[in-house]
């Protein structure tokens, strides 16, 4: 009878070990859509500025969206990162916010902003500690000033 519980712990150990080896297993996800953060809705906001300001200024082609998943591989897995935040940074949120509309369309912000992409980063580590980043930072210059 020992024997056989012996066998069998070992056998489980052996079966566990092998789930962990064979499968990534993900131990560990956090993913936040958090649409309601202070750099959203100022990007927002002046989004609505603009749409008010420069004639033809399409809202809906800039991105004000946030997005965070981090997944934490199990057994030594490997772990990413997919993050995105809003095209306007919360400086030039403000920026925009603060300026009036002879000066967005006189200064060239109007065309900026309409070229604006998303802040992102895409990064994976492996279990071992080598980190591979496909990607990371913004894609635009500065909109404002």
């Amino acid at each position: 009878m020992l024997c056989l519980r012996g066998t069998a712990r070992l056998a489980l150990t052996a079966a566990a070990i092998a789930v962990c080896l064979s499968v990534p297993a993900r131990a560990d996800s956090n993913n936040d859509d958090d649409e309601l953060l202070e750099d959203v809705l100022a990007c927002e906001d002046a989004l609505g500025h603009l749409g008010r300001c420069c004639g033809g200024f399409d809202a809906r082609a800039v991105r004000c969206h946030y997005h965070d998943d981090r997944t934490s591989g199990g057994c030594g897995g490997p772990s990413t990162i997919d993050r995105e935040t809003p095209a306007l940074s919360m400086s030039e949120s403000l920026c925009i916010r603060n300026q009036s509309c002879d000066t967005l369309v006189a200064s060239g912000v109007c065309d900026r902003a309409q070229a604006a992409t998303a802040y992102w980063e895409k990064s994976q580590s492996s279990g071992s500690g080598d980190t591979t980043t496909t990607g990371t930072g913004s894609s635009h210059a500065p909109v404002c000033p």
